[in-house]
């Protein structure tokens, strides 16, 4: 409850100080116009309110901002506190990205090339170094691929550099860490004035950094005139940000949410690819029938997907609905998984 009212304060004082802007904004202006048309005032007083009201213009908007990341400090804290404080063990997906971080990738520029061979040219020509002492475990996948777990990450950098250092190496094979996956995330009724840097600085003091890896992926409007935007961050971040669940942008608090992308072929109106890379026939994303969706006259709803699944996984869906519904029994399934 002390952390509620902090918040509740924080964000009276945030208004009042954006209050406060405004109102300086407009006396520096008048104050501005008034030394211009009058010619009986002192020049250097004029001039001294101008810049006495400009510093309290900034001394405003500096109380602006800190009072901005105290809020949003108080709500973090509020939801560390309310909830469990019991130490969780690790999942298997966090320890899976934990071990990834010390592997290298070693692929053959030559693909008829045999992985043996790759694998004694590195130790001939990377012997006696410290690299090949930290190697913990070498294998090789289907895709023909030489994979080295080293004992840290530093040491899966190091040997990479050292691959690349050495010519003869470079030469016929390509040595990469894996790269760090990137998630999406929705950020939900912005305002209407903020800009991509708004965003991105909101999302900065949420997640107490600031990273060049973070993008906006683009701003769009729904049907009821509201704004939302989709951000692009590095699997962790985009982790903590949801957890957050909010960010304040310009006094406003918007929900964050993960942002889920399926792909729907608009031929056979199936989930998981596009109409580019699809085989089957067409499907009608209206009436179910087999012809393009845009040529359809019928006034009947019916989806051949879920008619599908009722004859052949004896599922009870309801098919009374077009192909893009998103309370679609398909779609949903493919959401939560």
């Amino acid at each position: 409850m002390f952390l509620k009212g902090k918040l509740k304060e924080s964000r009276r004082l945030l208004r009042e100080a954006q209050h406060e802007i405004v109102i300086l904004k407009e006396n520096t202006e008048n104050k501005h116009n008034s030394t211009e048309n009058s010619q009986d005032t002192n020049e250097k007083e004029k001039e001294q309110q101008i810049s006495f009201l400009k510093g309290q213009l900034e001394e405003s908007r500096y109380m602006y901002n800190e009072l901005l990341k105290e809020s949003t400090t108080y709500f973090k804290d509020a939801l560390t506190n309310s909830s469990n404080k019991i130490a969780k063990q690790p999942s298997y997906a966090e320890v899976i990205r934990k071990k990834n971080q010390s592997t290298l990738i070693i692929t053959p520029k030559d693909r008829e090339q045999p992985m043996n061979e790759i694998r004694t040219n590195i130790q001939q020509q990377l012997k006696g170094s410290t690299e090949i002492e930290n190697i913990k475990k070498v294998v090789i996948n289907k895709n023909n691929q030489l994979i080295i777990k080293t004992t840290n990450t530093d040491q899966a950098i190091k040997l990479k550099d050292s691959i690349h250092k050495n010519e003869q190496l470079a030469k016929i094979i390509d040595a990469r860490t894996p790269q760090e996956k990137k998630l999406k995330t929705i950020i939900y009724g912005i305002p209407e004035e903020s800009t991509e840097n708004d965003i991105l600085r909101s999302i900065a003091i949420a997640l107490d950094k600031e990273s060049e890896h973070t993008k906006l992926s683009k701003i769009f409007t729904d049907k009821n005139e509201r704004r939302h935007a989709i951000v692009i961050l590095h699997e962790q971040d985009a982790i903590k940000l949801t957890k957050i669940g909010r960010v304040f942008i310009n006094l406003l608090s918007s929900t964050v949410r993960p942002y889920h992308e399926i792909k729907r072929c608009f031929k056979c109106q199936g989930h998981g690819h596009t109409s580019l890379q699809c085989n089957n026939r067409d499907n009608c994303g209206k009436c179910g029938q087999h012809h393009d969706t845009r040529k359809c006259t019928e006034t009947t709803k019916k989806y051949i997907n879920c008619c599908k699944s009722n004859e052949v996984a004896r599922t009870n869906y309801n098919t009374d609905h077009w192909a893009f519904d998103n309370k679609c029994h398909l779609y949903q399934g493919r959401l939560k998984s």
